[in-house]
């Protein structure tokens, strides 16, 4: 593999696979209402570097090949921080992929599209379309047309989509794992899992500008977002009528 350098990379994405017991966050008041603030992070004492450089995770226990065994563990670790994530949001009834969802519309202020939705999140547009359908149909989001273009449909949150979206930030999950980590090796890892993942865009090629474009929620949400005018707190309720299709 040409686009990663010999550092201990190993050892990084190998500490994140361990989630350990949860702790409660610390709040702050923001917007009127309690949210989330980003605990201090302690990084644990972990084992000696060279004991976890010296173990090769092998996937595939059969064929010497590192670059497999390397890039599953980066996908393993990924599962692993998902399924973690999972289990803290089972207590709100609702999933990743609605908090991911309600994430976007809220960046990009009740104005997100599906095609901006299926960018973000680097997720097939049709796939998006069935989680919206679900996500409108459990409350979370309506979708509205756009008042200048009226071939394009938006997505808002209703009432109940901004209070998941407030609770899906708590990410109790996310800052435990991270605590594994130093700050030397949190600029490390995005520095690396970054060129990993320019890399793998690379390989989509030409499989549909969601892929292509899947890097602009980089840029700011409100430059990304085309001229329409907000929803107003009426149109944020849940329409009477079946889901736009």
């Amino acid at each position: 593999m040409v686009c990663m350098g010999g550092l201990r990379r190993e050892r990084i994405f190998a500490c994140l696979i361990g989630v350990g017991v949860m702790q409660p966050c610390p709040w702050v008041r923001m917007k009127g209402r309690d949210v989330p603030a980003v605990p201090d992070r302690k990084v644990k004492t972990m084992e000696p570097d060279s004991a976890v450089e010296d173990e090769r995770f092998r996937f595939d226990p059969v064929n010497e090949d590192d670059d497999f065994n390397l890039v599953a563990l980066v996908e393993h670790t990924g599962r692993a921080t998902v399924l973690a994530r999972e289990r803290e949001l089972r207590q709100y009834k609702f999933t990743s992929r609605t908090a991911a969802t309600l994430l976007v519309v809220w960046a990009m202020d009740n104005n997100a599209t599906p095609t901006d939705i299926s960018r973000w999140l680097l997720r097939e547009p049709h796939s998006v379309t069935g989680m919206l359908d679900r996500m409108e149909r459990d409350g979370y989001i309506h979708r509205y047309q756009d008042r200048q273009r009226k071939n394009v449909v938006r997505v808002a949150m209703t009432e109940k989509g901004r209070e998941a979206y407030f609770n899906s930030i708590r990410r109790e999950s996310y800052h435990e794992m991270a605590t594994c980590i130093n700050d030397d090796e949190r600029k490390e890892l995005r520095r690396i899992l970054t060129k990993l993942w320019r890399a793998a865009l690379s390989q989509l090629g030409g499989d549909g500008s969601w892929t292509r474009m899947a890097t602009t929620h980089l840029a700011s949400p409100q430059a990304q977002t085309e001229s329409a005018e907000p929803p107003s707190r009426e149109e944020l309720s849940p329409p009477q009528a079946g889901p736009t299709k």
